[in-house]
């Protein structure tokens, strides 16, 4: 089985707008947005056979919502004050 092209007509014009529309429901930021789409779309070209147990639509919303959830906890993740995240407040001592 070969590896679909990011640059595929059904990718840019099927499954790109399934997605988008989709990750709505996750953010209000149009960069998560889009990176969350990205990294979907990668993900499902990278290994097709993570989409063939359940019908089409089912397994994207499934690959979207994973995709959504890992990469919203690295995002708040980065932003907790401690050592691991950026100081995005001075602490009034």
């Amino acid at each position: 089985m070969t590896i679909p092209s990011i640059e595929n007509p059904v990718v840019q014009f099927h499954l790109r707008p399934f997605l988008t529309k989709r990750v709505a429901l996750y953010t209000s930021s149009m960069e998560m947005r889009q990176r969350i789409v990205e990294k979907t779309i990668f993900k499902a070209t990278s290994d097709p056979s993570i989409l063939q147990d359940d019908p089409i639509d089912i397994a994207l919303a499934r690959l979207l919502h994973e995709t959504a959830v890992v990469e919203l906890r690295i995002s708040k993740s980065m932003f907790q004050p401690g050592p691991i995240g950026h100081q995005l407040w001075q602490r009034e001592g």
